[in-house]
C-alpha cells in the first residue's frame, strides 16, 4: 500500500507543478511514471494468477475456436492472448497497462482545465473503484479504455467512429455490449433543467427503495443469460449491505451535482450527467456488485466531470463543504480498500516481474 500511495501522490504532484506552462510536460512524465510502474507489476490484485493461468492454458491448445461458447471466454480475449503467445504475459499486461493510462489521460487532457488537471489524476488514482480494481479486472480494463477512447467521437456526435470502438470494446468483455447504446446520452443534453432534476434524483431514490423487487428480476435475467456470471451474483447478495452512511452522502453528493449541471458549458455537462449515472449504479450494488461493474464504464468519467463541481463551488459554503467532504470519504475508502476482507490478500503487496516485492 505504502508504494503505491506514494507513486500515485507523486503523479499528482507532477501534474500540480505542470499548471505552470513552463513545467506542462510534466503531465506526461506522471502518466509515464504510473505506466512504468504497474505496467511491472507481477500478481498484484485479486484475478491476476487467475489471468495468467488463462494466458497459458489458452496458448497450451494446438488451435483455438474463436468462439464465446467454445471457452467461456470472449474471441477478443482469445485472440489476444494467442496473439501475445510468443512475447508473453507479462507484455500483454505492459500493453493493457499503457491503454489504461493514454486513454484517461486523453480525456484529462482534452477536457479538464490545465489548472483542474492534477485534481482529475488524483480521483483517479485514489477512488479505489477505478485504478486500482482496473489493473486486476484486466479484460474490463481493456474494454473500460476502448470506451474511453470512443468518447470525443461521442461527444461531437461522429457515432460511425464511436459504435465500432464500442463493438470492439465488447469482444474483451461482453457488458460492453450495454455501452452501444451511450451515443444516445447526447440526447439528455435537450432535457429541460428541472426535467433533468427532478426525473434523475427520483430515479435514484427508486432504485434504492425497490432493490428487493430488482434482485428478483437481474436473478432471472443473469440466471437465463449470462449463467456463467450466476455465482458472483449470489455470493456478493450482502458485500454491500451496512453502507447506509455511505448511501447517503453518495446521495447528497448526486443531488449536488445534478443541481448545480446548469452551470456547466455542453460537453462539461454530459461529463457531469455521466458522473450522475455512476451514482445510479450505487443502489444496484446493494443488489450486487456484479451490476455495479457495469456502473465502472461511467464512474471512470467523473475524474474528468468532478472537477468541474470544484471549480464551480470555490467561494460558495455548501457546495465546499460538499468537495470536502467528497475527498474525505474518497481518501477513507481508499484506505479501507487495502484492508478489506476482499481485496486485502491480492493488493497489501506489489510484486513485480523484477523479482522485488514492495508493501
Amino acid at each position: 500500500m505504502l508504494i503505491v500511495t506514494l507513486i500515485n501522490l507523486i503523479a499528482v504532484i507532477l501534474v500540480y507543478i505542470s499548471r505552470n506552462e513552463r513545467y506542462k510536460f510534466l503531465f506526461e512524465v506522471s502518466i509515464v511514471l504510473l505506466i512504468c510502474f504497474y505496467g511491472i507489476r507481477y500478481n498484484y490484485g485479486n484475478d491476476y494468477s487467475a489471468y495468467l493461468q488463462m494466458f497459458n492454458e489458452i496458448n497450451s491448445y494446438s488451435s483455438v475456436t474463436y468462439s464465446t461458447d467454445s471457452h467461456g471466454i470472449e474471441r477478443g480475449w482469445l485472440f489476444l492472448n494467442r496473439l501475445f503467445a510468443p512475447s508473453g504475459f507479462f507484455t500483454l499486461v505492459f500493453l493493457l497497462t499503457i491503454l489504461q493510462f493514454t486513454s484517461i489521460y486523453i480525456l484529462i487532457k482534452k477536457y479538464v482545465n490545465n489548472n483542474n488537471r492534477y485534481l482529475a489524476l488524483f480521483i483517479y488514482l485514489f477512488t479505489s473503484g477505478l485504478m486500482l480494481t482496473m489493473l486486476s479486472m484486466m479484460r474490463q480494463c481493456l474494454a473500460m479504455s476502448l470506451v474511453l477512447l470512443s468518447i470525443p467521437f461521442i461527444i461531437n456526435k461522429k457515432f460511425w467512429f464511436s459504435i465500432p470502438l464500442i463493438y470492439l470494446a465488447a469482444q474483451f468483455h461482453q457488458s460492453a455490449y450495454m455501452l452501444l447504446l451511450l451515443p444516445i446520452s447526447v440526447l439528455l443534453q435537450k432535457l429541460r433543467p428541472k426535467t433533468y432534476y427532478f426525473s434523475f434524483i427520483i430515479i435514484f431514490i427508486l432504485l434504492f427503495v425497490s432493490s428487493n423487487s430488482l434482485h428478483n428480476l437481474m436473478g432471472y435475467t443473469i440466471e437465463t443469460y449470462f449463467e456463467k456470471y450466476m455465482y458472483h451474483f449470489e455470493s456478493d447478495r450482502n458485500l454491500q449491505l451496512g453502507s447506509g452512511i455511505g448511501f447517503m452522502f453518495s446521495l447528497v453528493f448526486f443531488c449536488a451535482i445534478v443541481l448545480s449541471d446548469k452551470h456547466f458549458d455542453t460537453y462539461q455537462s454530459w461529463f457531469m450527467k455521466m458522473t450522475a449515472i455512476s451514482y445510479m449504479f450505487i443502489p444496484l450494488g446493494f443488489i450486487t456488485p456484479l451490476i455495479g461493474r457495469v456502473g465502472t464504464y461511467f464512474s471512470v468519467l467523473a475524474p474528468i466531470g468532478i472537477p468541474n463541481f470544484f471549480k464551480y463551488s470555490k467561494g460558495k459554503f455548501i457546495p465546499s463543504v460538499i468537495c470536502a467532504l467528497y475527498l474525505l470519504n474518497l481518501l477513507y475508502t481508499y484506505f479501507q480498500f487495502f484492508y478489506s476482507d476482499i481485496f486485502r490478500h491480492g493488493y497489501s503487496q506489489f510484486h513485480t516481474i523484477l523479482g522485488t516485492t514492495w508493501k
